[in-house]
């Protein structure tokens, strides 16, 4: 596949890029060689933000999942509320004579 200049990396980079793709495919069946790796390892200070952005992104979940079942409890509570609210009999005034 030839370099496209639209493209947004450098011709040195795509070809790059191009000759580890190849050489990954020339060997994608082989199952005896180390993989390939066709792009460059991500930085240590990346790597770091992502583990940081999975230890927020799990609190957050563990929040949203105590806050649904508040919300549940809360609903069932109220539920069961109103029911017993409509199935307590109401005793009628006597009337006066």
């Amino acid at each position: 596949m030839p370099y496209n200049r639209y493209i947004q990396i450098s011709e040195e980079r795509y070809n790059t890029l191009i000759g580890r793709y190849q050489k990954f495919i020339e060997n994608i069946h082989d199952d005896d060689q180390d993989p390939i790796s066709i792009y460059d390892p991500l930085p240590k200070k990346f790597l770091d933000e992502l583990e940081v952005i999975r230890e927020v992104s799990r609190e957050l979940a563990l929040k949203k999942d105590e806050d649904l079942k508040k919300a549940d409890k809360q609903n069932e509570v109220e539920t069961k509320v109103a029911e017993t609210a409509e199935n307590e009999v109401k005793i009628p005034a006597e009337p006066k004579v």
